[in-house]
């Protein structure tokens, strides 16, 4: 076997080389008789400008914003996740000496009180302990095996909650639901007394709910969003589409002051309408 230095050339090696890189327009260059440069944008090949597909980064400025927001909102001996090393506690920032460079780091303690400190460009890796008692985090050892075997049960809990999902969603598919008839013009009057302008997420979400409810499958939607974007309004227009195709609702919440609440709401918003609205709480029963 005989090595073939960079400037040797197989005979059977061709000298079309082909590079990609944007441009708008094409270019063709005689550089002489024996070699030439061709450049054939998409524009050119297709018709049409082709929109280049980056890869988005792992982590986005908003996701590090929000990252920032929540570890300021950390005290001293809160429970955090730390992507490789598993659960510890949140010790405070750390100014280090590393090689003649200060910096700053998060000083995390673990099992055996060991010792962690993440610098603050490693951010990313550190998210708040979800669980339902902090105070008794479970916190696990550095060098251990602990963490990837929690990491691989929970993975496993996780493909038998999905798999599970998948044949609940199976058995709904195969399953016509109840399409729910619309009347046009009670609908739109019901909508327009809403004394709001809707917002264009709200908007997008009142289609959403109302195709799924006059199309023939089982409705099923979450509409997810903070405090005062509107939810309770896009519920009240999905309530009312039900209630006058003969159905009855019920419209579940956590708290008594809640039901309070939003049985007055109702109660108000379909004051002019034919339909009875009670409430189902600790405090009536009947």
């Amino acid at each position: 076997m005989k090595a073939r230095r960079p400037s040797e050339k197989r005979d059977d090696q061709r000298d079309d080389q082909l590079g990609l890189f944007e441009t708008a327009e094409g270019l063709e260059k005689q550089a002489d008789q024996m070699a030439s440069l061709a450049v054939i944008s998409e524009t050119q090949l297709f018709g049409e400008r082709v929109a280049q597909r980056r890869l988005r980064k792992k982590t986005t400025q908003r996701d590090m914003d929000a990252i920032v927001r929540d570890l300021t909102e950390l005290t001293i001996g809160a429970p955090v996740v730390h992507e490789e090393q598993g659960v510890g506690r949140y010790q405070g920032l750390i100014t280090l000496k590393v090689n003649e460079i200060e910096a700053e780091f998060l000083h995390l303690e673990y099992a055996k009180q060991d010792k962690l400190y993440v610098p603050v460009s490693s951010l990313y890796l550190i998210s708040r302990f979800t669980g339902i008692d902090p105070e008794h985090a479970p916190l696990h050892r550095l060098g251990s095996t602990q963490w990837e075997k929690a990491k691989r049960k929970a993975a496993s809990k996780a493909n038998d909650v999905a798999a599970e999902l998948l044949d609940i969603y199976a058995r709904r598919a195969a399953s016509p639901g109840h399409q729910f008839q619309i009347n046009q013009t009670d609908y739109e009057a019901f909508a327009q007394a809403f004394p709001f302008e809707e917002t264009p997420d709200q908007e997008e979400a009142i289609k959403a709910v109302l195709d799924d409810m006059a199309s023939t499958r089982h409705t099923d939607r979450l509409v997810c969003g903070d405090v005062g974007f509107g939810k309770t309004e896009v519920a009240m227009r999905a309530a009312f589409i039900s209630v006058m195709d003969g159905q009855q609702v019920a419209v579940l919440v956590p708290t008594t002051l809640l039901a309070q609440q939003h049985t007055q709401n109702f109660q108000d918003r379909f004051a002019d309408w034919p339909v009875r609205i009670e409430q189902l709480s600790r405090f009536r029963t009947t």
